[in-house]
């Protein structure tokens, strides 16, 4: 049975409270582009042979559905507006400023995207980096860092199209150019744009290449957490784990996918405290490894925990990840033999799912059932 993985679409997360895993990326790096809502589960084909699960995530969006130009919201980009023209604001004696037709392109560029403009946002992207490359000064230290911003906007702005060749190869001379300027290898920006990648390599099915990718991002993340133990930081590893539990759910790998999502969870609740959405997302996750590995008792204390924060929640959103939680425990109950609780819930998934203004949700449900 094909995993159903959807869009929960959901954006906020770059705001300044602990509003979700992006907040670690957003506010540990001040200058570069922010996580946005454009984090992506492991490829449909991959998940395939997984089960039939709902992968129910605040933050993330399945590829096959996250980077189709059907998304109403686009990413603020990587960086905020404030911190952006911090960028350009510097005067640089020595080396020359940034002009000021940089920032009208990115200006422009930010407009677009608003409007779900794509091609127009590319072509302002890739005129400011035009227009940064012909400088005298392009090897400056503000002209890298302008380079690495409009870079990374690029690659996201690709990765919203479902353009992965594009966005891989932005993403990467990025990482160059942040490199280039000074930025550390394990730096937390650096460790962001590499998750990034590795779900790109998913989605390409260049598993070795996502395997190694999510291990490193995690390790290193882990790593930058101890040798400084921020909130940021440790967002950023829950999200990593998150993003890792995420891959081995969808990869089959079971007992893998357990302990880094049980991992992520014990870290969102010391981040959110217990009664938080993203805590909600991390116990259906972890239901449905358990499931998978015939914890079925366990698994549905888990979903049903899910329920019950979401229950107390308010938010354009809430029904539709309660849709995917009841749709989730009518499965595990489905699972048990529990027929007629199986069936309730089910009903309670429609029900929910009948809520949204798009009514995909719902077809889709209705379809996995019959």
């Amino acid at each position: 049975m094909a995993t159903l993985m959807f869009a929960l679409r959901r954006e906020g997360w770059s705001r300044l409270r602990l509003a979700s895993w992006n907040r670690g990326l957003q506010l540990a790096v001040r200058r570069r582009p922010d996580w946005g809502r454009g984090c992506y589960s492991p490829g449909a084909d991959r998940a395939t042979a997984a089960g039939s699960h709902c992968s129910g995530r605040s933050y993330c969006r399945c590829l096959a559905v996250a980077f189709c130009a059907r998304t109403t919201r686009v990413s603020p980009g990587l960086l905020a507006l404030g911190g952006l023209l911090g960028i350009f604001q510097r005067k640089e004696k020595e080396e020359g400023q940034v002009p000021s037709s940089v920032k009208r392109q990115l200006l422009k560029a930010q407009r677009s995207l608003r409007k779900g403009d794509y091609p127009s946002a590319e072509r302002a992207y890739h005129q400011a980096l035009k227009l940064l490359a012909l400088s005298d000064y392009a090897q400056s230290q503000p002209f890298l860092e302008a380079r690495a911003v409009c870079m990374d906007k690029l690659a996201n702005t690709y990765l919203e199209q479902g353009k992965l060749d594009e966005a891989e190869a932005n993403f990467r001379e990025t990482l160059k150019v942040m490199i280039s300027a000074g930025v550390n290898q394990e730096d937390d920006a650096v460790v962001g744009i590499s998750l990034k990648l590795a779900k790109i390599y998913t989605n390409q099915k260049k598993y070795d290449l996502a395997s190694s990718g999510f291990r490193w991002c995690v390790q290193t993340a882990e790593k930058n957490w101890k040798d400084s133990e921020t909130d940021e930081r440790l967002a950023l590893w829950g999200m990593c784990l998150h993003s890792k539990g995420q891959y081995h759910l969808a990869s089959g790998e079971g007992t893998e996918a357990e302990a880094a999502l049980r991992e992520a969870l014990r870290i969102a609740e010391l981040v959110y405290g217990p009664s938080h959405l993203q805590v909600a997302v991390l116990h259906n996750d972890l239901a449905t490894s358990l499931d998978r590995l015939d914890q079925c008792v366990d698994a549905e204390a888990h979903v049903r925990q899910s329920l019950e924060i979401a229950g107390t929640l308010k938010g354009q959103d809430i029904a539709e990840h309660m849709a995917i939680f009841y749709y989730n425990l009518s499965m595990i109950l489905a699972h048990q033999g529990k027929t007629s609780s199986a069936t309730e819930a089910y009903g309670k998934a429609l029900k929910e799912a009948r809520k949204l203004r798009d009514r995909t949700l719902h077809d889709h449900l209705l379809h996995k059932r019959n």
